[in-house]
């Protein structure tokens, strides 16, 4: 629904056409966890094989002559900023960044590497303490004022494969400061932040636009973790506005 928005304020705004390329990893979200017969392994999940997934995709569906964003949220940015560095083939016409809710290593970021230690327990444990890890998880990622996107996530989060949460929060690596090279000197980049972000502090996203000369940070009212789900409206004018001058 965020990205119909989007697409809608880019239309209304631009008066050109805009294609959005979804990518969410395979197991989590919407998308059907890996085969049981060997894709549903720990090794289905680390950063290289995302990497290699989304790079795949990424070249088979989109248009390689147009200009292009990337738009990540949360640990996103930890998988695709090494990537734009690796390759910058992928990408012939990347023109800038958006990073959304997200962090790299520093003191300002409260989690490491590996997932929290709770992924950690037996998958037949986990399904047990699912329920309760879910609400937990809402409490920090959604601001109070948006019940109807809490309703919805905890239908979501209830539905997530544990062994898939598992498997995933293991290969956790979060990307570095190094990692922000490829924005640092050319990439026009937009920082995007709910002011009540309990999963990952605001202090994050300051020190993220204190690295990169020419990133622009916006911080949404009334808004956690989720941002782009609480406030889609005022995310995709954020966005659009970043767009235009990008043009």
């Amino acid at each position: 629904r965020q990205f119909a928005r989007l697409v809608k304020a880019l239309d209304m705004t631009l008066k050109i056409r805009v294609s959005c390329l979804l990518f969410d990893s395979i197991g989590c979200g919407q998308s059907p966890p890996p085969a049981a017969n060997g894709g549903n392994t720990i090794s289905a999940y680390s950063n290289q094989e995302i990497r290699n997934d989304f790079r795949a995709l990424f070249q088979r569906h989109a248009d390689l002559s147009l200009k292009t964003v990337v738009v990540a949220h949360s640990y996103g940015p930890s998988l695709v900023l090494p990537m734009l560095q690796e390759e910058e083939q992928v990408f012939p016409y990347l023109v800038g960044v958006v990073l959304i809710g997200t962090a790299v290593k520093s003191k300002f970021l409260p989690h490491k590497d590996g997932g929290h230690p709770l992924l950690k327990l037996p998958v037949f444990i986990l399904n047990c303490l699912q329920r309760s890890m879910t609400e937990e998880f809402l409490k920090v990622a959604i601001h109070p004022a948006h019940d109807q996107v809490k309703k919805a996530a905890r239908v979501d989060n209830n539905a997530n494969n544990m062994r898939v949460c598992k498997y995933y929060h293991a290969n956790m690596v979060w990307a570095t400061e190094e990692d922000l090279e490829c924005c640092i000197e050319h990439l026009p980049t937009l920082i995007v932040h709910g002011a009540d972000d309990g999963i990952i502090p605001i202090a994050c996203a300051q020190h993220l636009h204190n690295r990169l000369p020419k990133s622009k940070l916006v911080v949404i009212e009334t808004a956690s973790h989720l941002v782009q789900m609480e406030q889609p409206e005022q995310v995709a004018k954020e966005v659009t506005s970043f767009l235009v001058t990008l043009l």
